[in-house]
């Protein structure tokens, strides 16, 4: 069989990613995969490459692994060589899942251990447990970020919040499960697209691999699609579906996003200065401070109808730690961008996000003395935070 680019949905979330992407144009270049502990996924599964591992329940594997982050891991773990075997056929690797669960929070490290050692270019879209799961759930994602940023090029991650906070609050939860999926199908096949043909414009693996690796981070995506039936002027019809996007965050988000992938993907009739024109008005209307990676990619499989994706990327702040003073000096030094370039020391900023109930507007809320639980407390207390003498 013919190396292609393949995308690797790993678990339950993967599993729905990869039935999305089967549907979408253009997905023909790709190899699709899954890997699951989940017998019954695997059987109904549109992917052409297929791994069933058993999830160590003895008579019961093959019916997932319950959440339990050891039995994902080990069930991968022992189908190592089945894994080599599977993506000896791949050119470049996505892999797309979401953390939080058993399979996928447990096996994805496998996944990356095996793509690293055959020196095949990967990338992770992996999303991350809603606020007010368990918080096992969060920690194990966690965990699993935390262990993956040393081993991986791009990971990019994809909180759920996000995902489901723009939508209507009476959207029924298996369309809005649906929406979900489908969305991150369009963002995981517009970043493979990026990779696969990565020398059509400018961004290379390497310039997309630059502003993220070893760095947490968070991510929006957006997606805009046209087709010849919408008229001449494809690209401000796309570029405005994208902006529409319920999962790219919104002007609040942007506003703080610091990088941005953008891919244009469109069939052989797209033209040299429809390219450039789409790609230059989707520059323009994004903040300036934005660094900006564009991509494009073409398919036959494409023809009369462009996609254009924009990833936004918001990078975790940590806070600067204290030099130690070094034996015989008396003075302790701040990092040069600690302070404010006068001496005086920068007051670190909580990350404080405003919260939106999406999709359980109308759920009863959680209450305790007439008090929203649900709700951060410096939110529904108005609290405003006291910024110290330079955060006027």
């Amino acid at each position: 069989m013919t190396k292609k680019p393949m995308i690797l949905g790993i678990g339950g979330s993967g599993a729905a990613m990869i039935e999305q992407l089967a549907l979408l144009p253009g997905i023909g270049e790709y190899h699709l995969a899954l890997v699951d502990t989940d017998r019954t996924a695997i059987e109904h599964s549109s992917a052409g490459f297929r791994l069933s591992a058993a999830a160590d329940w003895g008579i019961a594997s093959g019916c997932g692994c319950g959440g339990d982050v050891i039995r994902g891991e080990r069930a991968l773990a022992a189908e190592r060589q089945s894994v080599q075997k599977m993506l000896a056929e791949a050119s470049c690797l996505t892999v797309c899942g979401g953390l939080g669960g058993g399979t996928a929070t447990g096996g994805v490290r496998t996944i990356s251990s095996v793509a690293r050692a055959m020196n095949i270019p990967a990338a992770f879209l992996l999303t991350t447990p809603f606020s007010f799961e368990a918080y096992s759930r969060k920690h194990n994602a966690d965990e699993c970020i935390r262990e993956l940023l040393p081993v991986v090029d791009i990971l990019l991650t994809i909180p759920n919040d996000l995902l489901f906070s723009k939508l209507p609050p009476d959207l029924p939860a298996a369309q809005a499960f649906e929406k979900s999926a489908l969305e991150m199908a369009y963002t995981v096949f517009g970043v493979s697209e990026l990779m696969r043909c990565r020398n059509l414009l400018g961004a290379d693996y390497a310039a997309f691999m630059r502003p993220v690796k070893g760095l947490r981070c968070d991510c929006s995506l957006g997606i805009g699609v046209a087709d010849s039936s919408d008229g001449l002027d494809r690209s401000a019809i796309a570029l405005e579906r994208l902006l529409a996007s319920p999962f790219l965050g919104g002007p609040e988000f942007l506003k703080k996003a610091e990088t941005l992938f953008l891919v244009l993907s469109g069939g052989t009739d797209l033209q040299l200065a429809e390219l450039k024109r789409t790609l230059e008005m989707a520059s323009d209307v994004f903040p300036k401070k934005i660094e900006v990676f564009s991509g494009a990619a073409i398919s036959e499989n494409m023809d009369g109808r462009i996609q254009l994706t924009a990833i936004a990327v918001k990078y975790e702040k940590t806070p600067l730690s204290r030099k130690k003073p070094v034996a015989g000096h008396h003075e302790l030094r701040q990092p040069e961008d600690a302070g404010t370039g006068n001496g005086e020391l920068m007051q670190e900023e909580f990350s404080l996000t405003s919260y939106s109930r999406g999709i359980f507007e109308n759920l009863p809320p959680t209450k305790y003395r007439d008090e929203d639980l649900d709700i951060p407390t410096f939110q529904r207390r108005n609290i405003s935070i006291d910024r110290g003498k330079t955060g006027a």
